[in-house]
């Protein structure tokens, strides 16, 4: 079996206008081999994004790397589930 690059997104029901939101996404390799740590992008139609050490708004798209959570920043292990979080905030 080949690596399986896994993700979900969990977002608020409703935000309205000024309002910010924390929303999630979980990613796990549910393959039996590593997997190059693959970039993930998000992107939002009208809002703006941040992570959450992050002091402002950086603009309606992020980038990260899906890795292992406290190894290598290169690979994805097969195994727990990993995630990160961050802020939206409707203009």
């Amino acid at each position: 079996m080949a690596g399986d690059f896994q993700v979900r997104l969990s977002v608020p029901e409703t935000l309205r206008p000024g309002q910010q939101g924390l929303l999630t996404l979980d990613y796990s390799n549910g393959g039996n081999v590593d997997l190059d740590a693959p970039g993930v992008e998000i992107s939002a139609d009208n809002a703006d994004l941040r992570l959450p050490e992050q002091v402002g708004f950086a603009g309606p798209r992020l980038r990260v790397m899906a890795s292992n959570p406290g190894g290598s920043g290169e690979l994805l292990s097969p195994g727990p589930r990993a995630g990160f979080r961050w802020c939206s905030s409707l203009p």
